[in-house]
């Protein structure tokens, strides 16, 4: 049984193992050593790989590339608004039909998948080239993910693992995988500082390690979720379309043919660039006009290296910025930094590596491994350390990490104890954990941090969107257990049954929602007064992932069910909209039978039987229809239908003026609207609307443009379409010029 480690990745994807005595990357079927990161599905079936590049054009709607940036997203979540309005990819990207606005689905096949769907079918293509290679079955890996990935994306990166069929040992941190991989061939000793500057297909990973004896420790994280080669090939697609519209007078953004041509010229334009002062742009396509007519599009125009430069020096130069803050967030200066790890595909752009010269000095830039295989291997030699059983009777080593007896012939007794092991990754010595140095070739064994840093605080939304911290950056997890601190919360009302918690994790201390929402935590709540305490402790677990446990004040233990944006989540709001219906009924005696239905459904909940607890909601249900519900339902109904109408009017602005309010006022309209549906009742509901409404007052007074746009939108879409439809057509088209000259900021076309 082989063990692999795999740098699952934007673009692409690397696998390696330890064998024939060192780390080795693994080819795949096409004997390359990437792998395409991109799953097609034609004719009946996914196709997955390098083979998509041949059909992309043919099912471009049916081919899905990059999906790592979509890994634990939420439809809701600003950049991913902003990918589906720019159509930076042409699959479609929807609110999953089985869960909530807090998780997304992307579509295939008239089917829809999720993200570690998708990320799934890349890793079992893998798993099998790796088997076809290595001539024996593969069932356990190490996953490496970005440093600076959120809780959502690694959890989603392990289900994807199991999806695959692979039992996943850890998800490595790439920068940390980096460094190892590039230690198997230091000489170096003492402690040194290394710098790993990780730029991929679609993230900036910095990380500050320590390293001594072929020990890891991490220092301090810094990134950006959104910078990578993805951003680079967007700003040549952009340039180009420009040019093409300016020398041809054509514009190709609603061909989808032609922009797949245009986005494989645009990468293999920057690819080149690594290498050449300059290339050729040939673009010979036939594309779709808009009235619908066929026309050819043929460009050949030369592309300098000084011309891409200049349009990516703002995204280096923030890249820059990010390194001395990670240095300085280490508590170092920049001439302290021993060696710079340069690792993914992005880092053989030269500008980036002459701007990271510049900081550091040119002899401190290592090259020892190739930047987009590093990674990999440092995850093979770390799957490879996890990897073994000895028996404690006999002192036989086993690979097989499900055996239950020894499998020596004169021992054969159970195996009970794990005795921790390193394999060399220069012999494949098995040595025992706590030796420093290989027993075999007396190279230094190379081992991971046992802990890494938060790359960001993580904590849970409380009554004013106040933001109670429980894990701060940098704090070391897995969280040891003596910091594991309860904080206490309240009920709102009499008689609350129902109990949610929201995790957010971001840098903003103050506001909540103002960070990224990591997920909720849902309990079931004994019959209690309003004010009841409940104690609750929230940890990270060895991947980064955080857990929490919540108890009442007199000890009684809570069993909190983790929503995600999933069906679990979307049965919770069924609920709690339920339970606001139950507390208008007048009749006594129907009263006490959905009550008595109530508490079983809620028990039901609390087990996770999920099933008896949909069937009780349909009794439930049922029963309302047939029965008389007190007349302030209709003033609820009323209520409900306003604040629906408002939280969509909400959603057409942070949607479609985003970009023109910000960030803050887009993730408080969002928090807002999520508290609107999780009230637990009319009074909760109205004092939010109020919120709501004084919120888009406030925005409008602020900012004029804002004003003008709705006011525009408004008259034309109710005002004059309803009667001289032609004419509101023709100004919808005049305002979209507007807006769009105004988000590219372009002031002039507003004043006009």
């Amino acid at each position: 049984m082989k063990f692999l480690g795999i740098d699952l990745g934007t673009t692409n994807t690397v696998i390696a193992a330890l064998g024939m005595g060192g780390c080795r990357i693994l080819l795949n079927n096409d004997s390359k050593e990437h792998t395409r990161s991109a799953v097609t599905y034609y004719d009946n079936e996914p196709l997955v790989g390098d083979i998509t590049e041949n059909y992309w054009r043919v099912a471009p709607r049916d081919t899905i590339t990059s999906i790592k940036r979509l890994m634990g997203r939420a439809i809701s979540d600003y950049e991913v608004q902003e990918i589906i309005e720019n159509k930076y990819y042409y699959y479609d990207i929807v609110k999953p039909s089985d869960g909530t606005s807090d998780s997304l689905r992307v579509v295939m096949g008239e089917k829809e998948y999720s993200p570690e769907d998708i990320s799934a079918l890349i890793l079992k293509k893998v798993k099998e080239d790796a088997e076809m290679r290595l001539g024996e079955e593969v069932t356990h890996a190490v996953i490496t993910v970005p440093a600076y990935f959120s809780d959502k994306q690694k959890l989603a990166t392990r289900e994807a693992g199991l999806k695959a069929g692979l039992t996943v040992m850890k998800l490595l941190e790439e920068p940390t995988a980096a460094a190892m991989a590039h230690s198997i061939d230091s000489d170096t000793e003492g402690v040194k500082t290394i710098l790993v500057f990780d730029m991929g297909g679609g993230t900036l990973d910095i990380s500050v390690l320590m390293m001594a004896a072929g020990t890891f420790a991490p220092l301090n994280l810094e990134g950006d979720m959104w910078l990578g080669g993805d951003t680079f090939d967007q700003l040549i697609i952009d340039y180009l379309l420009k040019q093409i519209e300016n020398n041809h007078g054509v514009d190709c953004r609603s061909d989808i043919s032609s922009m797949i041509d245009l986005k494989k010229e645009a990468r293999r334009a920057k690819e080149s660039l690594s290498s050449a002062h300059s290339t050729p742009i040939i673009l010979n396509t036939a594309f779709c006009k808009p009235d619908g007519e066929m026309g050819m599009l043929n460009v050949n125009e030369k592309f300098s290296r000084k011309q891409f430069e200049e349009m990516i020096q703002p995204y280096v130069a923030k890249a820059v910025a990010l390194v001395k803050k990670a240095v300085s967030g280490a508590h170092m200066e920049l001439d302290e930094i021993d060696y710079v790890l340069m690792v993914g595909g992005s880092t053989i752009i030269p500008l980036v590596q002459q701007e990271m010269e510049k900081l550091f000095g040119k002899e401190k830039i290592l090259h020892s491994v190739h930047p987009m295989n590093s990674v990999a291997i440092g995850a093979a030699i770390l799957a490879g350390s996890l990897g073994g059983i000895y028996c404690d009777a006999c002192d036989t080593f086993h690979d097989n990490l499900i055996a239950e007896n020894c499998s020596n012939p004169n021992c054969g007794k159970l195996l009970q104890g794990i005795k921790p092991i390193v394999v060399c990754p220069h012999c494949e010595y098995k040595n025992d954990k706590s030796n420093t140095l290989c027993r075999s070739c007396e190279k230094p064994l190379i081992t991971p941090p046992d802990e890494n840093p938060a790359p960001r605080p993580y904590g849970i939304q409380a009554v004013g969107d106040s933001f109670i911290t429980f894990i701060n950056k940098n704090d070391y997890y897995p969280t040891p257990e003596a910091e594991r601190q309860y904080q206490v919360f309240k009920t709102h009302h009499d008689e609350q049954r129902l109990i949610s918690l929201p995790v957010y994790s971001g840098e903003d201390p103050d506001k909540a929602s103002n960070n990224e929402k990591m997920g909720e935590a849902f309990a079931v709540l004994p019959q209690c007064p309003k004010d009841t305490k409940v104690l609750v402790k929230l940890w990270l677990n060895k991947d980064g992932i955080f857990e929490l446990s919540a108890r009442m004040e007199n000890g009684h233990e809570l069993n909190p069910i983790m929503l995600r944006g999933d069906y679990n989540q979307k049965l919770r709001d069924k609920i709690v909209s339920l339970l606001d219906t139950i507390e208008g009924i007048k009749d006594k005696e129907q009263l006490s039978i959905i009550n008595e239905i109530k508490e079983n459904m809620l028990d039901d909940i609390n087990n996770r039987v999920y099933n008896a607890a949909e069937s009780r909601i349909s009794k439930i249900e049922q029963l309302l229809e047939s029965i008389d519900v007190q007349e302030s339902s209709d003033a609820g109904a009323a209520l409900s239908d306003k604040g629906n109408r408002l939280c969509n009017y909400v959603e057409f602005i942070i949607t479609r003026y985003g970009w023109l309010i910000g960030k803050t006022n887009v993730y408080e309209f969002k928090d807002m609207m999520s508290n609107y549906y999780a009230a637990q009742n009319d009074m909760e509901r109205s004092k939010i609307i109020d919120d709501i409404d004084k919120k888009i007052d406030e925005i409008i007074e602020k900012d004029q443009m804002l004003w003008f746009f709705l006011n525009s939108f408004s008259n034309i879409f109710f005002v004059i379409q309803p009667t001289n439809p032609i004419a509101a057509a023709n100004l919808q088209r005049e305002f979209e010029m507007i807006e769009e000259g105004v988000r590219h900021e372009n002031q002039q076309v507003f004043e006009k």
